[in-house]
């Protein structure tokens, strides 16, 4: 009897073999694509939502749009008396500059204070009227905070390195027609081909921020307390919302 049921499951096995093998899908082959093979992903998808924002509609991440630097709100000298939302505006990340260490580590820098300050405390259709609330803008019109929300914030740096497009021809340098395009989708508005400042600090060293480079799409990280890197400004590009 032991005999008998040893040769069943035997047989058994055979069967539950062959047919798991034929469950199992081909290797990837005649340009057919399947799960697992790392091909397959949601596409990037945007969509441009008017009042100077753009969203992303995989992470539903609503991004500011930039103004170009021939734009006339963008045309003066003096970062000052430029729009909040000028492409060629540079910030610090921290307040401290003791040239040449890199000392500072708190998030005080213009940054925070200048490019988020006036996206949170300024009247939507008037960025020269401080505000806390609706009310304070009655006379400007629109509601406080840019396109009418508080909650602007500076990317982390998967966030930031999220809308890269590698698909673009900035990230080819032997395509010399591409130097000045920037590896993201024009929606954006304006885009720099520099680097911009995530809110994400080095785990080794907390006086330096991760950036993204939007000329190539690397990342790497810069001094938190100076104004460059290397010989190119540092940019800010602010987000809100997200899944």
């Amino acid at each position: 009897m032991s005999h008998v049921r040893q040769k069943y499951t035997w047989w058994v096995g055979v069967v539950v073999v062959v047919v798991g093998l034929a469950l199992v899908p081909p290797p990837f082959a005649g340009g057919e694509d399947f799960p697992g093979d790392g091909v397959v992903g949601p596409p990037l998808r945007y969509k441009d939502k008017g009042k100077g924002t753009i969203t992303d509609l995989n992470t539903r991440l609503i991004w500011e749009q930039k103004l170009a630097e021939d734009d006339p709100a963008c045309r003066a000298e003096d970062q000052e008396h430029r729009s909040v939302h000028c492409v060629n505006n540079a910030y610090t990340w921290s307040r401290i500059n003791t040239n040449p260490d890199c000392l500072g580590t708190n998030p005080d820098g213009t940054l925070f204070t200048e490019l988020l300050f006036q996206l949170n405390h300024r009247c939507a259709k008037d960025e020269t009227i401080p505000c806390t609330r609706n009310d304070d803008c009655d006379e400007g019109g629109g509601p406080c905070g840019f396109a009418g929300h508080r909650d602007w914030r500076i990317p982390n740096i998967r966030e930031l390195q999220g809308i890269v497009d590698y698909g673009r021809c900035a990230v080819n340098p032997e395509f010399d027609t591409c130097e000045d395009e920037a590896a993201i989708h024009p929606d954006f508005g304006t885009t720099a081909a520099h680097n911009y400042w995530s809110s994400t600090s080095t785990v080794a060293e907390p006086t330096l921020a991760w950036i993204v480079n939007f000329d190539d799409g690397d990342a790497d990280h810069g001094c938190k307390s100076k104004p460059i890197h290397g010989d190119d400004p540092l940019y800010s590009r602010a987000v809100r919302g997200g899944r």
